[in-house]
C-alpha cells in the first residue's frame, strides 16, 4: 500500500532550497497560484525570521544551485 500526503495538512511540500545567509527559502513553483498559497504553512518548518520566495523558471532555479550558501 502506498501512502499519500495529505497537502491540506502541510505533509507535502514542493522542492526547495535554503539560503542560510539571507534566512531565504527558495520554493520552485512553476504553476504558481494556488500553490503559492502553501508558504505560509511550509516556511512554519524553518527557523524563525526565514522567508519564503517563489521560483518560477527552471533556468533561474538551476542557476541559484550555483550559490555556496544553499543547500
Amino acid at each position: 500500500m502506498t501512502r499519500r500526503t495529505n497537502k491540506l495538512k502541510g505533509e507535502w511540500m514542493p522542492a526547495n532550497k535554503v539560503n542560510h545567509d539571507l534566512k531565504e527559502v527558495y520554493f520552485y513553483i512553476p504553476s504558481g497560484y494556488p500553490t503559492t498559497m502553501g508558504i505560509p504553512t511550509w516556511i512554519k518548518r524553518f527557523p524563525e525570521g526565514y522567508r519564503g520566495l517563489v521560483v518560477r523558471s527552471k533556468e533561474y532555479w538551476e542557476s541559484i544551485e550555483e550559490q555556496s550558501s544553499l543547500r
